[in-house]
């Protein structure tokens, strides 16, 4: 069964925003058993909108899009499934009034909402919003044959809107669902109301059975220690992503042998990942999808019971924020210095004013003696010293751009790592923050 993704704006087509929508709705529609076949981005425009929806219509038998469901002129998501499909919009008086009536109770003064927000197409139904508040809306289309489709190209009419009922979807139905293009509301709205009706409408499927496997490594890396577990013609459907980040890799496993039943593709996924495992070692830090680098490195000092502290110098602090995002780290990061000067390197962590005249700021003693002095001053168990040249100057003829140097100091010893990184600044700096959390990680391994 085939999905297709409408991810409607101008902003998404001129590069302004990154389309976070597609991915994440792919990801959950496979846990569904619904293959996506293609992610189409359209921008605001009447004409690219009613074209794009029209054409999945066609093809898919279930069409779902995100944005324009606001009230600004630009968001014409309603106009375009209406010159799609023929059909007129109604407005949800009693949820409109209902809104506004609770939003004049938050905050104590009238609230006037645009009605273009909760309207849905005449015959569809309301897909109420928990965290917004546009509507989104479904409705069941009835694909028209060939010979019905209207011969004026500016007609688009590939199929027509039926009354809604939740019986399961005839062989010449289609299900248009349209959603909130703001990401928590899109997905809040999907989990609450969308996800439990695609059960009832939609046809009996498989589940496609997925695992994945994050790894700190680079993808050609992988690739040559995978590449029998990558072939086309394997048991299981493989593909890799790099996450431009970080800077590693995602390695996703997809059962879509209809033949075997659950337990079987169950195995076959847990001997794929157990393989990679073996292969890889201590470059692969998770198996989930949410996994980060920070949340293996917090895993294994709650394994420990231990502390970490981190003194940052060119990554001015993310990489203590990676770490501090994550629910419970407080039970674990104790304290975080960025110590971007000289001065501030001595007066903070005591690192020798000798050792800076002779090595320089970006030096292996250097960084060794920040993290040294972190975890002497903050009295924790691990600690990171980070010092680098994010760019785009600062270089010298031996010390280039991207120059990192990472410091680890454990409780029966200290050792620190020299890596180049390529990019602009910021990403030299998030590519140097996570590279550093994953020395962590290694090092309490190693450590075991």
């Amino acid at each position: 069964m085939d999905a297709i993704l409408l991810s409607i704006g101008t902003e998404l087509t001129d590069g302004a925003v990154a389309d976070s929508n597609a991915p994440w709705l792919a990801r959950r529609l496979r846990e569904l058993g619904i293959r996506v076949a293609r992610v189409v981005v359209v921008p605001d425009e009447l004409g690219a909108m009613a074209r794009a929806v029209t054409e999945a219509a066609r093809e898919a038998t279930l069409v779902l899009a995100t944005g324009g469901l606001g009230p600004t002129a630009d968001d014409r998501t309603h106009e375009a499934v209406a010159a799609a499909f023929g059909v007129d919009f109604v407005v949800e008086r009693a949820t409109h009034e209902a809104v506004e009536r609770r939003l004049q109770e938050e905050r104590g003064t009238a609230v006037h909402l645009a009605e273009a927000q909760f309207q849905i197409p005449r015959g569809g139904q309301a897909l109420a919003n928990p965290l917004g508040i546009a509507l989104g809306f479904v409705a069941r289309l009835r694909r028209l044959p060939r010979e019905d489709e209207p011969n004026d190209p500016e007609e688009l009419r590939a199929a027509e809107l039926v009354a809604w009922h939740t019986a399961t979807l005839a062989a010449d139905e289609a299900l248009l669902a349209v959603l909130p293009g703001v990401p928590h509301e899109m997905r809040a709205m999907f989990e609450s109301s969308l996800a439990p009706l695609l059960d009832t409408v939609l046809p009996p499927r498989v589940p496609l059975r997925s695992a994945v496997v994050r790894i700190a490594a680079a993808e050609a890396t992988v690739q040559r220690a995978l590449a029998d577990l990558l072939e086309a013609d394997a048991p299981l459907s493989a593909s890799l992503t790099l996450d431009e980040e970080a800077g590693f890799v995602a390695l996703h496993f997809t059962s879509t042998d209809a033949t075997v039943d659950t337990a079987e593709a169950e195995r076959r996924l847990q001997t794929a990942v157990a393989t990679v495992r073996e292969r890889l070692g201590e470059a692969v830090f998770g198996d989930a999808e949410e996994t980060s680098v920070a949340h293996a490195l917090l895993e294994r000092l709650a394994a420990r019971d231990y502390t970490v502290g981190l003194a940052e110098s060119c990554t001015g602090g993310l990489a203590t924020y990676l770490l501090a995002r994550i629910p419970g780290v407080s039970a674990y990061l104790q304290q975080s210095v960025v110590a971007y000067s000289n001065d501030a390197k001595m007066a903070r962590l005591g690192v020798p004013e000798s050792l800076l005249d002779e090595h320089g700021a970006v030096s292996e003693p250097v960084a060794l003696a920040m993290a040294e002095g972190m975890r002497r001053s903050a009295g924790v168990n691990v600690a990171l010293g980070i010092t680098g040249i994010a760019g785009p100057g600062g270089a010298t003829e031996d010390k280039p751009v991207g120059l990192v140097y990472i410091g680890v100091a454990l409780p029966s010893h200290s050792y620190a790592v020299r890596r180049v990184f390529t990019g602009d600044r910021a990403a030299i700096q998030r590519r140097a923050a996570q590279y550093a959390l994953d020395q962590a990680r290694r090092a309490l391994h190693d450590a075991e």
